[in-house]
Parts: C-alpha cells; sequence; structure tokens
C-alpha cells in the first residue's frame, strides 16, 4: 500500500508566535506520522511552518506492506515542531505527547478504503482517503478553543497493489526496463529473507558464546520509494537475534562418526537455530545481492564481537527457481574463522512481485 499525506484542514493553534504580534492569532508547525500497527515502518512528513492548514508535495510518500487487510491498523498524528519540541523529542528518543495536536487510531485497510470484501484488494486500487481527527481524548490537557472549534481532517492519497504469486516465465519483461522514474518510484518486487540454522562443524568455541546474522540487500530501496547507496539500519540492513549453539543428532552415517570422533577430541558438532525472517523492498533482482556476516559475542563481554564469516546470494538466481522461492542447504561459508572445516547455513529465499497494471499493459502492447 502506498500512502501519500496530501494535507490536513483547519488545526487550531496553539502557539503565541512572532507574527501572531500582526495577526493576533496563535499558529504551530505541525508534521504528520503515519504508522503501520506491528511494524517498524513510519512516515514522518516534513514540517510545515506557521501553517494551520498544511500540505506536503514532497517527503510525504510511504509504501507498507499489508499482511492483513482486517487486522493490521494505521495511526495517523499531527504533531507540532519547533525548538522546545525538538530538545523534549532528543531526551525521550521519540516525539512527545505533549506535541501532539491531533490524531486518528485504528484505521484499518478496509477502513481506508471502504470496502470489506476480501476480492476487492485482489486488484490494483485508487482512491483519496479524508476523515476527521480528534483533537480531545483522555489524558489531554483541556483547550476551550478545541471544546469549540471544528475538528480538522486529513486527507491521504491511497494505492493499492496487491503482491502476487507467479511463474518466472509469467514475469513481464517490461518490469525489467531501465528505469528513468524520478523518485519515489514502485519497488517491483518484495524479498524474505530466512535465516533457518548455522551448522558449525567442528566446534571449538566456547559454550557461552552467542551467535548473530548480520544481512544486507543492495542496492538498498527504503520505504519511501528512494535508492540508497549505504546500507540503512532496519531498511536494507538488519540483525538477527543472538542465539546459543546447541548439540544437534546427525542422521547421515558418516557425518554422525565425524561428530562422535570430534566430541572426544573437544571437537562436537553443533547448531545455532535462528528460524527468523526479513523482508526488503527490491527494484530489479537482477543485479541485487544478499550478503549475510556471521558473528560471535561473548555472554559476558557483549563488546568482544568476531566475524566468523560471510556468504553472499544471488537474487538473480530466484528467477530462475519455480515460484521465484529457493531453500538454501547446508551451504558452505566463506572466510571461515571458526573451526577446521566451514560452517554451513540453511535458509529460504522467496521473492512476491507486486502486481502492477500498467507494466502489464505495456508488456501486452
Amino acid at each position: 500500500l502506498q500512502i501519500t499525506v496530501k494535507g490536513v484542514n483547519g488545526l487550531v493553534g496553539t502557539e503565541w508566535k512572532l507574527q501572531s504580534i500582526l495577526t493576533g492569532a496563535r499558529s504551530n508547525d505541525p508534521y504528520v506520522t503515519v504508522d503501520l500497527g506491528g511494524s517498524a515502518n513510519s512516515l514522518r512528513t516534513p514540517t510545515c511552518y506557521n501553517e494551520l492548514n498544511p500540505t506536503w508535495d514532497d517527503g510525504n510518500t510511504y509504501y507498507f506492506v499489508i499482511d492483513s487487510v482486517r487486522l493490521q491498523h494505521f495511526n495517523l498524528r499531527v504533531y507540532d515542531d519547533g525548538l522546545l519540541q525538538m530538545f523534549r523529542e532528543q531526551q525521550i528518543g521519540m516525539a512527545s505527547q505533549e506535541d501532539l495536536m491531533a490524531r486518528k487510531l485504528g484505521l484499518s485497510v478496509m477502513d481506508l478504503f471502504g470496502m470489506s470484501s476480501l476480492d476487492f484488494y485482489d486488484k490494483e486500487q485508487e482512491k483519496n482517503f479524508t476523515c476527521s481527527l480528534d483533537t480531545i481524548w483522555e489524558g489531554r490537557e483541556d483547550h476551550a478553543e478545541l471544546r469549540n472549534a471544528k475538528p480538522p481532517s486529513i486527507t491521504l492519497g491511497l494505492h493499492w497493489r496487491p503482491i502476487v504469486y507467479g511463474q518466472p516465465s509469467m514475469l513481464p519483461q517490461a518490469i525489467f526496463l531501465d528505469d528513468d522514474e524520478p523518485e519515489p518510484v514502485w519497488p517491483h518486487f518484495v524479498l524474505r529473507v530466512c535465516f533457518g540454522k548455522l551448522e558449525m562443524r567442528h566446534f571449538t568455541m566456547k559454550p557461552t558464546d552467542l551467535f548473530s546474522i548480520h544481512g544486507t540487500v543492495m542496492p538498498g530501496f527504503d520505504s519511501t520509494g528512494s535508492h540508497h547507496e549505504d546500507p540503512k539500519d532496519g531498511v536494507s540492513a538488519v540483525v538477527s537475534k543472538k542465539v546459543y549453539a546447541q548439540h544437534q543428532q546427525n542422521e547421515d552415517r558418516t557425518e554422525m562418526v565425524s561428530r562422535m570422533t570430534g566430541g572426544r577430541m573437544g571437537r562436537a558438532c553443533k547448531v545455532a537455530t535462528f528460524d527468523q525472517g526479513f523482508r526488503f523492498w527490491v527494484r530489479d533482482p537482477r543485479n541485487t545481492k544478499i550478503h549475510l556476516t556471521f558473528n560471535s559475542v561473548s555472554d559476558f563481554d557483549k563488546t568482544d564481537t568476531h566475524q566468523l564469516g560471510e556468504l553472499t546470494l544471488e537474487v538473480n538466481s530466484l528467477l530462475k527457481e519455480k515460484d521465484l522461492s529457493l531453500d538454501i542447504k547446508n551451504e558452505d561459508l566463506d572466510n571461515w574463522e571458526g573451526g577446521d572445516l566451514p560452517a554451513r547455513f540453511s535458509g529460504h529465499l522467496q521473492l512476491y512481485q507486486l502486481h502492477d497494471s500498467a507494466i502489464k499493459q505495456a508488456a501486452a502492447l
């Protein structure tokens, strides 16, 4: 879902500013945030200074992956900006509730489009959405101006494209044409990278060591529809949870004998299981690479981090696979420094195409 914040109308001014000497009216410096519940994605528009009817033309578009049109909800908030507000935000690490001017909470995708039929969301849809905002709620300081004023409203531009499954042969060639569109642009795919397990043969590290995976997908493509050359944390760069390595029975007879022999020599086989998945936007899978680095850190000293090995995967290889899906099974790591034999990584890659009727129509022509 692409959401574009177009404007807010009818805010009530609460601050006296220099221009108030001339106008006799109070004003504010509003900006809007849009967040999807249960997701780290959040849109923050630029600030409009001394404006109670702000509009935006730039930096106001964001893309969200929706898992459930019925259960997931958006929250819309209008905050006041300024020096005092920036100081409060620096102190607590987030916008203060004292600076919240108006809000609308708990809007599902069905509320935004006004359609409850799931069939509606199988096709590309576009519309504008306008709703009133709440200015009075429990716990907020009471203002007579707010009680007597008409509630402000917000207008959003909505553009829905369903994620579809398909064979590589079904992908229209127009999807791979070089871009000359100005940003923001739509991503063509959603890439899901699943970290499965790391099997470490001839394990010689400390039993108290913790293991993690740092993954990057480049070139980066963020949720504002812009490319970036350097990895961005939480967008094109992610870090798995830290886990301990555990013993695991190996059914292969040769490996079992090796494990038992190595165990007597203090070099047992252990497995770090992650079972964790991450999603990334991808514009062109042909030149997109996944780079994984595998690290260990002492449970007693979290600053003592060591890189054990790495692995690079080509997203282009998914275009040759059935359903654009690939199981990674026991892939040897490069530059392994954790023992005699390189560790083996297992995981899963899945590429989902975003339905784009414009591309399909161009391909048909």
